[in-house]
């Protein structure tokens, strides 16, 4: 990819020796451009019982990357702006606009910082309904959320005795009231509004013990997290814990934990308020394996968290993890926005598994309500030669306090890729997920299709013309099974791609 890199040293140091930010010693900013064209025998997603709509769209896709590195700043952005034009149903013609961005700056040294971050995507609203990963139906069961957090980081040491780390963060996510463009959906899974406008305040700080302790370690945490929105419901959570590490040798370590958690509510009759705890272990037993395992209490229930990593060898390795909580869902997404970054080839991944980041994959919905989630994850990764393979496999349970309503999802994401020769390489991945709701007393909601299979298959042949054009085709087909034939929904897509940097 090409770039243009601007170098700005004497800024730097000259920022440094006035105890001011400077700005970043170099920058990294590649434009690039790209023109499509897609097809769909399905414009809208329609059910197979009604006529198909197929159409012809046109996508002209400009788009800017910076990357800036420093002493007293980083900046990481990546912006697309994508042009829709249909040739049939101009109706649908739209822009669709993609954002990701995090940047941090040095204010004083080595003590205040100022991080901020913005996103813009298209999320999916009703996980029961059907999903395409076209670029015809982009807007079909999608609503463009934004969000945007600032705050100050303030780090103290206390010697070699303790160090603290204190932030005051707000973020806002704003969402559209309807998904725009296509049928196929307009509510959420649980019939609730898609999230409104919010502002979420947080109030983080946290001690933990410093270099002098090696075998007793300890933390203290006070959180405040308050989320408002134009109308009701508010909800507020207040936290404050304190941990304990034993650490008995190198392979284990023994751990333990209390506190007080009180969640205030608008949308719950009682809202949870009382003591929390966990015991638990953290295994090392070799080089190549870390295994946690914690028993905790939260409010009214006891419940099993894990984690762990295998590197089974230098390139291929198996990681999975077992939470809970429970939050406002503009809280889960704002959270999530932490583990979203960019890889060395440009592409927007989950840092936590480390594959393309889809929000078609284990999508949580938009509604505006307070859950209870439990997700569980496994992520094998693996490269070999020209090879290199991926496995996902999820579950969620996600739990409308208000109502006691749950969205049960279990699924797996399998993808494939090779570089078949030194300007050639192909890919396909096969996404499967099973989607189950049920209202409070086990009864089937209205809101959409009880239960749902969604299958999702793409293959990419991509083609190296110069080291700065590529030239990638693309084939997508989703099927979603209802038990209705007069509801299940398929979507066959194919296009054409010239991507150029610059």
């Amino acid at each position: 990819m090409g770039s243009r890199v601007i170098r700005a040293g004497a800024l730097a140091a000259s920022g440094i020796a006035c105890g001011f930010p400077a700005f970043a010693a170099k920058w990294d900013i590649s434009p690039s451009a790209s023109v499509s064209e897609s097809y769909t025998d399905n414009v809208g997603l329609r059910p197979d019982s009604q006529d198909p709509s197929p159409d012809f769209v046109t996508s002209l896709n400009p788009s800017l990357s910076v990357r800036g590195t420093g002493g007293r700043a980083s900046l990481n952005a990546d912006y697309s702006l994508q042009r829709l034009q249909f040739w049939h149903q101009t109706k649908q013609n739209d822009f669709v606009h993609h954002l990701n961005g995090a940047g941090t700056a040095e204010l004083w040294d080595k003590s205040l910082f100022l991080d901020g971050q913005a996103q813009i995507g298209q999320q999916v609203v009703n996980p029961l309904q059907p999903i395409s990963q076209s670029d015809a139906n982009a807007n079909v069961n999608r609503a463009s959320t934004r969000s945007w957090s600032l705050g100050p980081r303030f780090l103290h040491h206390f010697g070699t005795w303790a160090e603290t780390t204190s932030t005051l963060t707000r973020q806002q996510v704003t969402t559209p009231s309807s998904t725009g463009g296509g049928t196929a959906a307009t509510t959420t899974a649980t019939g609730s509004p898609i999230i409104r406008d919010s502002t979420i305040d947080r109030t983080h700080f946290v001690i933990n013990s410093g270099r002098q302790f090696t075998r007793l370690l300890w933390s203290f945490t006070a959180d405040r997290t308050k989320t408002s929105r134009d109308v009701l419901p508010h909800n507020i959570d207040q936290l404050g814990r304190a941990d304990l590490t034993y650490v008995v040798n190198r392979e284990i370590a023994l751990l333990g934990g209390l506190g007080w958690q009180k969640i205030e509510d608008d949308s719950l009759t009682e809202p949870p308020n009382g003591p929390i705890w966990s015991v638990g272990t953290q295994l090392k037993p070799g080089p190549r394996t870390t295994l946690r395992v914690d028993f905790n209490h939260q409010f009214d229930s006891h419940f099993l968290t894990y984690s762990g990593s295998y590197l089974v060898s230098p390139r291929t390795s198996l990681s999975f993890s077992h939470t809970e909580s429970v939050q406002t869902n503009a809280q889960r997404f704002t959270n999530n926005l932490a583990f979203i970054t960019t890889n060395a080839q440009g592409q927007i991944v989950d840092s936590r598994t480390g594959l393309p980041f889809d929000p078609s994959t284990n999508p949580a919905g938009l509604e505006d309500d307070t859950t209870r989630d439990k997700q569980w994850n496994a992520t094998f990764t693996s490269s070999s030669g020209r090879n290199n393979y991926s496995l996902q496999l999820f579950k969620s349970e996600q739990t409308v306090e208000r109502t006691g309503q749950t969205i049960d999802q279990i699924g797996a994401v399998a993808s494939f890729g090779r570089q078949l020769t030194h300007v050639l390489r192909g890919s396909t991945s096969v996404s499967y997920r099973m989607t189950d709701n049920t209202g409070g007393g086990g009864t089937t909601t209205t809101s959409g299709n009880s239960d749902n299979k969604n299958l999702l298959v793409s293959g990419t042949l991509a083609y190296t013309l110069t080291p700065t054009t590529e030239l990638d085709f693309n084939v997508n087909m989703s099927r979603q099974m209802t038990g209705d034939a007069t509801r299940d929904t398929s979507e066959n897509a194919a296009s054409i791609v010239l991507r150029k940097s610059f």
